[in-house]
C-alpha cells in the first residue's frame, strides 16, 4: 500500500479554470475535484458524460461559465445518474433562473458573492443527500418570491411561463428559440401580460419583476 487516501469525487463543470481551482481549494482534504468544460479540444458535455459513466461521482458543481445551459446539463446527468447531487454557482442573480434550475433538479444554488469557502463542504454533503441549500442572498430572493408569488397565481400557465422567460432577460427571439412558439404568439402573450399588470410597455413589465425581486438597497449606501 502506498498510503494514498482515495477521497470522494466531485466534478466542477466550468469554463473558467480559476473557478475550478477555487472549488478545489475549498474542498481540499475532503474531496478530489475533477474539472471539465474549459478544454478547447473537447466538448464539456462529452467530458461530463465520460466522467459520470466511468467513475463514482458524489456531486457535480456547475457554474455559469460552463458553455452549456444548466437545464441541459441536469437533463443529461439525470438520465444517467438520477440521484446525483447537482449544485449551481453564479455571480448573476435572477429569481427566475433560480426557479428554473431548482425545477430542473439542482438541489443547491449558490451566489458567488456570498461566503462559500467555509460552507461548500457542507453544501456538497447536503447535495449528495438530496437536501436543498440556497446561499444567503439566493435564499433572500426566494423568500421574497414566496411572499409575492400571489401576483402570478391568477395568471394562466402560458402567460406565467412567458413572464418568467422575460424575467430571465430573454429577448423575443430567445423566447421563440427556447419554447418553439411563433413570434406572434409571444407578442400576443406579452400584450395580455401588459393588460394584466396595467402597464403599457414590456420595459414596465420587467420593472415590476425588478421592483419585487431586486436586492434591497444597502443601508448607508450613497444616494
Amino acid at each position: 500500500m502506498n498510503g494514498h487516501i482515495q477521497r470522494p469525487l466531485v466534478i466542477c463543470a466550468t469554463g473558467a479554470p480559476l473557478h475550478s481551482d477555487a472549488v478545489r481549494s475549498y474542498l481540499n482534504g475532503f474531496y478530489e475535484v475533477i474539472s471539465v468544460g474549459h478544454s478547447i479540444w473537447r466538448d464539456g458535455l462529452q467530458e461530463l458524460d465520460q466522467q459520470i459513466t466511468t467513475r463514482k461521482i458524489l456531486a457535480i458543481i456547475v457554474d455559469d461559465t460552463f458553455p452549456h445551459d444548466p437545464v441541459l446539463v441536469a437533463e443529461r446527468v439525470k438520465t444517467k445518474q438520477p440521484t446525483m447531487g447537482l449544485i449551481f454557482m453564479t455571480d448573476k442573480l435572477n429569481i427566475f433562473k433560480v426557479l428554473r434550475c431548482l425545477e430542473a433538479g439542482y438541489v443547491a444554488y449558490l451566489y458567488l458573492g456570498d461566503p462559500l469557502a467555509d460552507t461548500l463542504k457542507q453544501v456538497v454533503e447536503r447535495a449528495r443527500r438530496g437536501e436543498r441549500f440556497l446561499s444567503q442572498t439566493v435564499l433572500g430572493m426566494y423568500e421574497r418570491y414566496t411572499c409575492y408569488r400571489g401576483l402570478f397565481i391568477s395568471l394562466p400557465e402560458a402567460l406565467a411561463s412567458t413572464f418568467k422567460l422575460m424575467g430571465e432577460g430573454l429577448t423575443i427571439q430567445q423566447i421563440v428559440d427556447r419554447t418553439g412558439l411563433r413570434p406572434e404568439v409571444v407578442y400576443r402573450r406579452q400584450y395580455r401580460l401588459r393588460q394584466h399588470f396595467g402597464v403599457e410597455s414590456n420595459e414596465e413589465l420587467v420593472e415590476i419583476i425588478r421592483s419585487v425581486y431586486a436586492e434591497p438597497a444597502v443601508v448607508g449606501a450613497a444616494g
